[in-house]
């Protein structure tokens, strides 16, 4: 008890300071215990200067902000024998940076970057992968196909299982997804391996069919074992499933690759009005009927906790990214094959997707979501580019159906970005890109027909 008595005694101690006002100097105790403000008029009477109003006069050390004149010396940090220089409020001291080289590299040398137990994790987690992926190369270039079958297969399911067994264990989630993608890519080796045994004779379309079909199995199993990251699968899923149905439609000789193709964006087309309630009920939010009569309207409704709420809607807006990835990926990939297709109509196909895309892209506010819509949608418009280009044979035309629309469109662009963001338009501007929006996407189907050559064989049929 002794000894804390001693303790507050020396810390209310006073202690000396020097006060500076213009050239005079006074050395005055000032008590640790007593805000500035209420010594400062006696320490200012030292120095005759007549009586002012409170914040007349400021308080600081040289170089440096005033101090809070409502806190002790003790509080501001003042030493024994500092100086503290005396200005009128209106006219306070310079405030200068230390000009210290050292000092500003460590500054700068903190703000680097630096390599750290997180990275080391990051870092073995993505050698592993890359060499288990490495392994199915090996084993995919060197080993017969009747190796190949039953290892590809088995690592697969053994993949799997350690995804599993690290998700349940709660160590590492980041290395259970990376081992169930590894297994995604076992499994659709597999298949493609199987039917190439099988069906020596089979077409590629067939063979892609399968491992699409195996890979989507696997990525089932493995959002079971690791549900966690349940959003990533989603995504993946959505882009297995969007690409197994042109594949199908080529393996069952319905169509060629590029119709396919056309037919598998229109479904990404329609299937994308689907990802917000998807994505709304995958994250476990519901929304509630409202009350039709007065005895409803009286039931007790139980609230749903804040925190619960949301935890689902930050995972709701994980699966909106998750889905919206697994499409565009899927799109840039039917882009590719449509690219094949000549003609008017596939030519005109790809505008009004480009057109549609990104129309639709300003519907969405977050950023990943807008880049999957945005992505694709460039992609179909260099693929407009390139199918110009190429059907062309003279530099003029080149110049005058390829080159000027391309500079036209750079332009009003770089127009519009230096003056739409941040402004509202007009309503009736609103309005008029929904209307141009839903005619793009009705337009689609007709020039789908076309792409398909519906309308060549009905003419056929009717002559």
């Amino acid at each position: 008890m002794a000894v804390d008595e001693q303790a507050q005694q020396r810390v209310g101690a006073p202690g000396r300071l020097r006060f500076v006002l213009g050239a005079d100097a006074v050395d005055i105790a000032v008590p640790a215990d007593v805000p500035l403000a209420d010594v400062l008029t006696a320490i200012l009477a030292q120095f005759r200067v007549p009586p002012a109003p409170a914040g007349w006069w400021v308080a600081q050390r040289l170089g440096e902000t005033p101090l809070d004149q409502e806190r002790t010396s003790t509080q501001l940090g003042l030493l024994d024998g500092e100086w503290i220089h005396l200005r009128p409020g209106d006219s306070p001291l310079a405030v200068t940076a230390p000009d210290d080289p050292g000092a500003e590299g460590v500054e700068a040398a903190g703000r680097l970057p630096l390599w750290s137990a997180a990275h080391a994790i990051l870092a073995r987690q993505l050698g592993v992968t890359a060499a288990l992926l490495a392994g199915l190369v090996v084993l995919l270039t060197s080993a017969p196909v009747t190796v190949q079958i039953p290892v590809s297969g088995v690592s697969a399911v053994l993949l799997l299982v350690a995804s599993g067994v690290a998700s349940w264990s709660g160590r590492s989630r980041r290395t259970a997804t990376l081992l169930a993608a590894v297994a995604t890519c076992y499994a659709a080796s597999s298949g493609w391996l199987m039917v190439m045994a099988t069906h020596p004779v089979a077409s590629g379309a067939a063979q892609w069919a399968a491992a699409a079909a195996a890979a989507a199995v696997a990525v089932c199993a493995g959002l079971a074992g690791a549900a966690h990251a349940a959003p990533v699968f989603a995504g993946a899923l959505t882009t297995i499933v969007m690409l197994l149905i042109p594949i199908t439609l080529v393996a069952l000789g319905s169509a060629s690759p590029p119709h396919a193709a056309a037919i598998g964006l229109t479904v990404t087309l329609v299937v994308v009005l689907f990802v917000p309630g998807s994505a709304f009920r995958l994250g476990g939010l519901s929304l509630p009927l409202l009350p039709t009569n007065a005895d409803e309207l009286r039931e007790d409704i139980e609230p749903l906790p804040h925190r619960t709420v949301v935890e689902r809607g930050a995972n709701t807006l994980r699966y909106l990214k998750g889905l919206h990835t697994g499409l565009g990926i899927a799109q840039c990939v039917l882009l590719a094959f449509l690219l094949t297709e000549d003609g008017a109509f596939a030519f005109w196909f790809t505008i009004a997707v480009t057109l549609l895309l990104f129309l639709r892209a300003r519907h969405l506010s977050g950023a990943v979501q807008r880049w999957a819509v945005l992505v694709p949608g460039a992609f179909a418009a260099v693929s407009v580019v390139v199918r110009r280009v190429s059907g062309e044979d003279s530099p003029s035309g080149v110049l005058l159906h390829a080159w000027f629309p391309v500079f036209t469109a750079g332009v009003v662009l770089l127009l519009l970005s230096t003056r739409l963001p941040g402004r509202r338009l007009k309503p009736y501007w609103l309005r008029g890109v929904d209307i141009l929006e839903s005619l793009t996407a009705v337009a689609v189907f007709p020039l789908l027909l076309g792409v398909l050559d519906v309308y060549n064989t009905m003419r056929e049929l009717g002559s």
